[in-house]
């Protein structure tokens, strides 16, 4: 995920609230010390997502093809793909 305002709040607690569907996750940034704040947030609310963190110049396409790089989507299972397509 790209951002960690308000909006990426949400979707990240989100995210971390359904790992069945969710295995870990990416938050990055601009400034890396808003996604650490974040992750540390969603620790002590009590998820136990791994999640990481990076920083990132959203306008650049050479910082953005490397993190796309370092961390690749993964793949969704059948159950999970059969949930969000249900709704």
């Amino acid at each position: 995920m790209i951002g960690a305002g308000g909006v990426a709040t949400v979707c990240a607690f989100k995210i971390a609230q359904n790992t069945d569907v969710f295995g870990e996750l990416m938050i990055a940034s601009h400034h890396k010390e808003k996604c650490d704040r974040l992750v540390d947030a969603i620790h002590a609310k009590g998820y136990k997502m791994d999640i990481k963190t990076a920083e990132v110049d959203a306008d650049s396409v050479e910082q953005l093809t490397e993190l796309f790089n370092s961390c690749p989507p993964g793949t969704y299972s059948m159950e999970a793909w059969d949930v969000y397509k249900d709704g």
